[in-house]
């Protein structure tokens, strides 16, 4: 449950933490075990409580009525974050995926909400083995498009390096520098507009979040923590 309680911890410093338009409040939350295969009455993939979304209804329960997007950038599709999401329109879920990998059964772009919910679940499954940076940033700016038109207040970014070349799974023609949007793309203000968390679930290059001001981070339990960006 350590992970389930750094998520919450990092919804209650970006919820209490006053954030100006023009300097947004970020918070980083390294958390292990992952989530987002974790449903209702559903384990998988190794993930047993889903940290993002209990870090959204962590959100939702101190500001009710918050809109809040969910950006999942793992290799995998999160059929578990998809599951608990799926009927509610107040939580947009967007998902950058392998085609045809685990789960196996969910993450096609026909899967979208469902009663007042449709068009809140957007799924951008991508081929295996031939999407290389190009195509990796032409779907970031497809998530930033989705993201804009929906207006959350918070936005929360699952996070996966997963999908970058060196992995056992990956995109293979993605490379690291490619994965990460250096050109001028929406992505980058669609995240910068608003609040948001970034919540990370494996091993990292800590170079990759340098923006992140550890030394103020709170460490909550072994392979845990929480950084405010």
């Amino acid at each position: 449950m350590a992970s389930a309680r750094v998520a919450v911890h990092a919804a209650e410093q970006l919820v209490s933490h006053k954030s100006e338009a023009s300097n947004p409040t970020g918070v980083f939350a390294l958390t292990r075990p992952p989530g987002h295969h974790a449903g209702k009455e559903l384990c998988g993939g190794y993930c047993y409580v889903n940290n993002v979304v209990v870090a959204a209804r962590a959100i939702q329960h101190t500001s009710p009525g918050t809109r809040v997007a969910i950006l999942d950038i793992d290799y995998h599709h999160g059929n578990g974050t998809q599951s608990l999401t799926y009927n509610d329109p107040s939580v947009l879920y967007v998902s950058l995926h392998a085609q045809g990998d685990y789960p196996y059964f969910t993450g096609s772009v026909a899967e979208r909400g469902s009663g007042d919910a449709v068009g809140t679940n957007v799924n951008i499954p991508l081929p295996m083995n031939t999407t290389g940076d190009e195509e990796y940033l032409i779907a970031l700016e497809q998530a930033s498009d989705a993201i804009q038109s929906y207006k959350p207040a918070v936005l929360l970014v699952r996070l996966d390096r997963r999908p970058c070349i060196g992995k056992s799974l990956s995109l293979t023609a993605l490379t690291v520098l490619g994965s990460i949007p250096t050109r001028k793309t929406p992505f980058v203000p669609s995240i910068s507009q608003h609040r948001h968390t970034h919540v990370s679930a494996r091993e990292y290059r800590s170079s990759a979040y340098q923006h992140c001001s550890y030394s103020k981070g709170e460490q909550v339990d072994q392979g845990c923590g929480v950084a405010r960006c």
